[in-house]
């Protein structure tokens, strides 16, 4: 009998515990809490029967609980909801941990979560989309991950505020406990939703990534950046980045999953969204030279943004990568072994638990707002000066203190990054069960 293949999904699972294991040795944790962080609390695997194609189909879907070391019933789970081809549990147990991190990383008082079905949404017609994420909700709401104290679901890839409105709509059918909308974020502004809540990871990272900039001085001046990735994330980095407000940071490269573009002196990032509109894709635009997705990786220029799926650079690539330091806006985009590679070329990677946690500081500014006020239409253009004044703040706050530990202690960035994140949950986990050691 020929030997079963390992998915990839399960081997990014364990290289992942591995990791959290040199990191819980690196502060001289208990074994207890090893054993805390190493399996999740819960996983829901549900199934949903829609039609596609005209055609009846079974579909899988996920909900992962990993840890909420708050006190029981104060702060719900909270992580996205992915729509593509590639989820799988695995896939969303590394996910949902990097949701635990990332949240202690900027205070953000909730437990780590992600959920996911493995569709194309770009393959499916609107109505059968929509019937996907109205039974997706009904299943969600069974298992008790849709409530405004328990779990509250957000987008992620393929997800955007259309189909939250769609779960935001379904779930007024279903008793979710408080008003449905206190249970869900990314939801249109006019829905209770937050404005820039969509611009939320891009401009976050962009925000740590300057004050990151500020205190190393790497650069003197501004700096160029190629980019990965033209979704959502993507796309708000190439337009906020290249921005007057931002300084104007050259773009010389970005992709889609299509393809990519560059221009050494530039892209025009203003003309290449338009392209994108009018064509679905960046592929095509005349303006520039294409490259793959792969090629991009490796182009000369200052900082590389992986900023689309998890495992573009790995230690088949990590060795050839040019740029001077690597931003992680995608989530898992580098891998274990290519984090090593790179470290000891003396390439810094800022890690994913860092950059990105834009988006889930959006959610809580939301999901704290729909608990407590429904602003008028009229509120919005201060609440969006609000949200990026806040944002700021919790993105740029734990970046001094990651500079400096780093350089005095000698790690990398993304060691460090878990090593404090880790001496939180520490206390945390030892305050909410118990434990004495």
């Amino acid at each position: 009998m020929d030997e079963i293949p390992i998915k990839k999904e399960s081997l990014m699972l364990e290289e992942n515990t591995k990791r959290l294991l040199r990191w819980c040795e690196m502060i001289h944790a208990p074994v207890w809490f090893f054993e805390e962080l190493k399996l999740p609390k819960n996983v829901y695997q549900m199934k949903i029967r829609p039609t596609v194609g005209g055609e009846k189909v079974s579909i899988p879907a996920w909900r992962v609980h990993d840890v909420n070391p708050h006190p029981k019933g104060s702060y719900p789970y909270k992580g996205g909801l992915r729509f593509h081809p590639g989820v799988t549990q695995e896939l969303l147990q590394v996910l949902a941990r990097d949701m635990t991190y990332k949240c202690a990383w900027v205070n953000i008082p909730f437990g780590g979560a992600k959920g996911g079905i493995p569709i194309d949404p770009s393959q499916c017609t609107e109505r059968e989309l929509r019937d996907i994420t109205e039974q997706f909700t009904v299943e969600l709401a069974k298992n008790n991950c849709l409530h405004a104290h328990k779990d509250v679901p957000g987008p992620d890839m393929g997800v955007n505020e259309r189909v939250m409105y769609w779960m935001l709509n379904k779930a007024g059918d279903i008793d979710v406990g408080p008003p449905p909308y206190q249970a869900l974020t990314g939801k249109p502004v006019e829905n209770g939703g937050l404005p820039g809540r969509e611009e939320a990871t891009a401009r976050g990272g962009l925000d740590a990534l300057e004050k990151y900039l500020s205190l190393t001085q790497i650069f003197s001046q501004k700096p160029t950046l190629a980019i990965q990735g033209f979704g959502n994330v993507g796309e708000n980095l190439a337009r906020l980045a290249s921005s007057a407000e931002y300084g104007g940071y050259p773009i010389l490269a970005v992709s889609d999953k299509n393809g990519g573009l560059y221009a050494e002196n530039g892209l025009d990032i203003s003309a290449v969204r338009a392209w994108m509109t009018e064509h679905r894709t960046i592929v095509g635009y005349p303006h520039a030279k294409a490259v793959s997705n792969e090629e991009l990786l490796l182009l000369p220029v200052d900082i590389l943004v992986p900023a689309a799926l998890e495992n573009q650079i790995t230690d088949k690539n990590a060795s050839q990568i040019q740029a001077k330091l690597v931003v992680e806006l995608a989530n898992e985009a580098v891998t274990p072994a290519a984090y090593d590679i790179l470290a000891d070329r003396n390439i810094p990677v800022l890690p994913g638990i860092v950059m990105n946690p834009g988006g889930v500081v959006g959610s809580f500014l939301e999901w704290s707002r729909n608990l407590g006020m429904v602003p008028h239409k009229v509120d919005m253009e201060h609440i969006y000066e609000e949200t990026k004044r806040e944002l700021r703040a919790i993105m740029q706050a734990p970046m001094t203190k990651l500079y400096e530990r780093s350089k005095a202690e000698g790690r990398s960035l993304d060691d460090t990054a878990h090593v404090i994140v880790f001496e939180m949950l520490l206390e945390k986990l030892r305050k909410r069960h118990g434990y004495r050691s």
